[in-house]
């Protein structure tokens, strides 16, 4: 925020912000948003919205399921039209996985120690078709993204932000990775960017 902002325009922009979307503050006033750290933390949760607004859409067609007989579980997995398999731990595929992991996973990023808890195979419907097995130079690239995402990412694939999306990440602003679909080749930087606490996922 420039230190010359409006007061009151900062008043108005965060009173419309509240009013287009709530937030529960009990008896206390909403704070102002007048803050670099403030505006960062709210494009990240509307980044969120956007996402779960994804997943909303994926299981609320209730006619999937309108005689109540099946589980909504099986419902809802199946709305996502995609095959989720978990890989054996004991097969060649975890084990590359698993190295690729371990070797990617850089001194920079050393503070914190990554151990795969489940390795899932994807299918989505109808890629498999579009597969180009003929081309060469192939990588085995990584991509972090919040918990919050993989309804989408599932069920659409990736895809790029909407030009409406907000920026939460100043890292990605910076390094002009904005509006993009971002891989990465090293593990830790991927990891980073899944918003990782103690779990997170990664593609």
């Amino acid at each position: 925020m420039s230190k010359e902002a409006d007061p009151d325009k900062v008043l108005d922009a965060t009173n419309r912000f509240y009013t287009l979307i709530p937030h529960s503050f009990g008896m206390g006033t909403p704070p102002l948003l007048n803050t670099a750290e403030m505006i960062k933390e709210k494009c990240g949760m509307l980044d969120s919205l956007l996402e779960i607004q994804i997943a909303y859409e994926v299981i609320k067609d209730e006619k999937l399921n309108a005689d109540g007989e099946r589980d909504p579980v099986d419902v809802h997995y199946e709305k996502l039209k995609c095959k989720m398999e978990v890989v054996s731990r004991k097969s060649s595929e975890f084990n590359t996985i698993k190295t690729y992991m371990a070797n990617t996973h850089g001194k920079t990023h050393s503070w914190y120690n990554l151990e795969i808890v489940d390795l899932i195979r994807i299918d989505r419907e109808g890629e498999e078709a579009k597969f180009k097995s003929d081309i060469g130079n192939r990588r085995l690239l990584w991509h972090g993204s919040m918990t919050t995402n993989y309804g989408g990412i599932l069920s659409q694939g990736l895809r790029i932000a909407p030009p409406e999306a907000p920026v939460a990440n100043r890292e990605c602003e910076a390094l002009y990775l904005r509006k993009v679909v971002w891989l990465s080749s090293a593990n830790g930087q991927s990891t980073q960017l899944a918003n990782h606490r103690r779990r997170s996922f990664q593609i």
